[in-house]
């Protein structure tokens, strides 16, 4: 800690001393720096804005989970259809909700994910008429092609959790892993 003499400038006060030209200077420079740190903490306030969590996010993501909690509930009785639609579109709405819709619908009409965003469809698609076993196996497909750029990321995060992630940290479990690390996530 520095400490503060009495000629010295206090850099929290409220306007300049006249006493002497130094230490007007030295006000003057504390001032700058001050405000050069205020500018910086509001640049960076900026950039951090867009990972701010709304209410829209949160409600979207709570619509996901629930999404992906129906589609479990729906295989595990046998497919069932009706558990498996409301599934598919509580996450499809709530991928909207999180990422936006505009975002999600650049997301499903990119060029690269043609594949992956019919074969969803499809597989959504065949769900509704009443074939759930070939709907799910095609929407998993889709799934899978749609977001394998995300892979890499969830194996990071993975091998951080506490109690499973000495499993992702084992050999043959990482060099599995390191082949898709590296690639770019699509969003």
């Amino acid at each position: 800690m520095a400490a503060v003499f009495a000629g010295d400038a206090a850099p929290f006060q409220d306007g300049p001393r006249r006493a002497n030209s130094d230490n007007v200077t030295t006000t003057q420079g504390t001032n700058l720096a001050n405000a050069c740190v205020l500018v910086s903490a509001v640049s960076l306030q900026d950039k951090m804005v867009s990972f701010e969590m709304n209410d829209l996010k949160k409600i979207g993501l709570g619509l996901t989970g629930f999404g992906i909690f129906f589609s479990f509930l729906g295989i595990v009785f046998f497919f069932d259809k009706g558990l498996i639609a409301m599934g598919n579109i509580l996450f499809l709405s709530g991928l909207g909700l999180t990422i936006g819709l505009k975002s999600t619908m650049q997301f499903f009409t990119k060029p690269k994910n043609y594949k992956g965003t019919i074969s969803f469809g499809a597989g959504f698609f065949l769900v509704l008429i009443g074939w759930p076993f070939f709907g799910m196996l095609l929407e998993a497909y889709g799934f899978i092609v749609l977001f394998s750029g995300f892979w890499p990321t969830l194996a990071v995060f993975l091998q951080r959790i506490p109690i499973i992630g000495w499993i992702f940290q084992q050999p043959f479990v990482t060099s599995f892993l390191d082949r898709y690390r590296g690639k770019r996530v699509p969003v």
